[in-house]
């Protein structure tokens, strides 16, 4: 099943999708801001992405470009001429095409089956080769980097593979292009023509090598992007590697760079059976991340109501705000109506109103989603 990411932030363009797709075989995701795209292109396996040129109060979508990776992009808006399509595709070479609206379902459906060989998706992986392939143009995942067929920028985090690249990190080999040479034998570099192995499996190994490496060092041992042994087995979805790492001394509240504990990681990961172990040996709900959000707000953004119940009923606090948002607001603009009641008979409050002065009462009207107010019929 292909995943679409639609970046839009008009809700009437996500309902639109959600009927055109609704009878075909593909895994739709919604987000309303840049912020909400990243962490689907991080912990999503996104095929195409869907993206309206400005986003938000007047927000473009160049944080979104930048951050795609090898990943197709049509650029959408009420205001895109023929011109002006053909000049951006000629620069950029993730965008594929354009998409005027109003559209219709046969012209998305057009879009993806002309650019079908494009869609960025998993290979089958050999692992007993010795070298595997990859190309693109890049792909960031979490904090860590990579640099595909292209040109690296400063980030002594990032692998280049068949690109170009002076004055390199030691933590950086190039294969793949004349005088290639090879700073770290620890490192595997990738290039070529007919991949084998896709991003996913990349970082597989990659945690794999960290994990034994940070198993030598003891409990205080962190990566180069500053992860703890037992966040790198929460990325692995290993039981009993995060058994093992508590067990041998590791912190389960200790954060990385960017605010997350190993708990907001198996939220955003959907990890159920491993927030509920987490939680089971004290993992604290309300740690906050760099952008001041606690693990429950991961639930609800990802639609994920089995996850949210969990962390509620373990004590998750329901009064937060993100971005001056309530949780009851998130649940509308994801238009999760299940979750919404859920939240609601929860005692969040209808009310309340954000940084903008409006409460889910407007934000339900606004959408023309008043019937999530409704009872359940009998």
């Amino acid at each position: 099943m292909k995943h679409i990411l639609i970046v839009d932030d008009d809700l009437d363009i996500h309902a639109l999708f959600k009927i055109h797709f609704k009878d075909l075989n593909l895994k739709l995701h919604f987000a309303t801001n840049v912020e909400e795209a990243l962490i689907h292109l991080e912990h999503d396996d996104i095929a195409f992405i869907f993206l309206d040129i400005i986003i938000g109060d007047n927000e473009t979508s160049y944080r979104i470009l930048k951050n795609s990776g090898d990943r197709p992009v049509f650029l959408m808006s009420s205001h895109i001429t023929d011109v002006f399509c053909q000049r951006i595709v000629e620069k950029n070479i993730n965008i594929l095409d354009c998409l005027a609206k109003p559209f219709t379902k046969k012209e998305i459906v057009n879009l993806l089956s002309s650019y079908k060989g494009f869609e960025y998706g998993a290979t089958k992986f050999n692992p007993n080769e010795e070298i595997h392939l990859v190309k693109g143009q890049g792909e960031d995942i979490g904090e860590e980097s990579f640099h595909i067929d292209g040109f690296l920028e400063e980030d002594s985090g990032s692998e280049l593979v068949r690109g170009t690249k002076e004055d390199l990190t030691e933590a950086v080999n190039i294969v793949s292009g004349e005088n290639s040479e090879s700073s770290d034998e620890h490192i595997t570099i990738i290039s070529g023509e007919n991949s084998h192995i896709n991003n996913r499996e990349i970082l597989k190994i990659k945690h794999l090598n960290e994990l034994e490496e940070l198993k030598s060092q003891g409990p205080l041992a962190r990566t180069d992007e500053g992860y703890t042994r037992l966040m790198i087995a929460v990325f692995l979805e290993d039981l009993e590697e995060i058994k093992e790492a508590l067990r041998d001394g590791e912190k389960i509240d200790n954060m990385c760079r960017g605010g997350y504990t190993a708990l907001h990681f198996a939220v955003i990961k959907d990890q159920l059976e491993i927030v509920e172990y987490l939680l089971s040996k004290g993992a604290k709900l309300t740690v906050k991340d760099n952008d001041g959000r606690e693990p429950l707000y991961f639930a609800i953004f990802r639609g994920n109501l089995e996850m949210a119940k969990t962390l509620i009923e373990a004590g998750a606090p329901l009064n937060r705000r993100v971005n001056g948002k309530t949780y009851l607001m998130i649940a509308v603009f994801k238009r999760n109506e299940v979750l919404f009641k859920y939240l609601l008979s929860k005692g969040i409050p209808l009310l309340i109103r954000d940084s903008n002065g409006f409460n889910v009462n407007y934000y339900l009207k606004k959408y023309k989603l008043e019937h999530y107010l409704l009872p359940e019929s009998a």
